[in-house]
C-alpha cells in the first residue's frame, strides 16, 4: 500500500475505508466497492453516504462526526445498501490516523456485514417475546 495516494497493489478482502480531516471518503477498497455497487467515482467525496439507510443516516453522521471531532476511535451498526438494492446491517469500525509528526490526517476504517446475525438476534428476540407471551396466556388460564 501506498501511504499517499491509497493505491494498494495486493487488495485484502475486506471492506476498507479511508476518510480525509473533513470527513470525505478518500479511498474504499474493491471489496467495499462490490458489496455496495459504487463505483470508486460515486463513493469518493461525500457519495459513501448515500448508501446508508434513510433511518440510521442521522445517528450514522453524529457518531462520525463526534469521532472526528475528539480524534477518538469509534463502533457503530448501521444499515448500509447492498449491491441488490437490499439493506445489510453493518458493523463499522474507524480509528484516527495520525503523522508522525501528530498531525491528524483522517480515519482508517473496515465493515463488517453482520447481517445474519442482526436477523439471529431479530428471530430470537421474537420467538422468546412469543414464549413469555404464551407462558402469560397459560398462567392467566389457571
Amino acid at each position: 500500500m501506498k501511504r499517499d495516494d491509497w493505491e494498494i497493489e495486493t487488495e485484502p478482502p475486506v471492506m476498507m475505508w479511508a476518510a480525509a480531516p473533513d470527513l470525505s471518503c478518500a479511498y474504499v477498497s474493491r471489496a467495499w466497492l462490490e458489496f455496495t455497487g459504487c463505483s470508486a467515482d460515486q463513493a469518493l467525496g461525500e457519495g459513501w453516504a448515500h448508501g446508508v439507510h434513510p433511518e440510521d443516516l442521522a445517528r450514522w453522521l453524529d457518531t462520525c462526526v463526534s469521532a472526528f471531532d475528539a480524534r477518538r476511535p469509534f463502533e457503530i451498526e448501521y444499515r448500509l445498501r447492498h449491491f441488490d438494492g437490499e439493506y445489510r446491517w453493518i458493523l463499522d469500525r474507524g480509528v484516527p490516523r495520525v503523522s508522525s509528526d501528530g498531525a491528524f490526517l483522517g480515519y482508517l476504517g473496515t465493515c463488517v456485514d453482520i447481517d445474519e446475525r442482526k436477523r439471529a438476534e431479530s428471530e430470537a428476540a421474537q420467538a422468546l417475546e412469543r414464549a413469555r407471551s404464551g407462558m402469560r396466556v397459560a398462567a392467566g388460564r389457571r
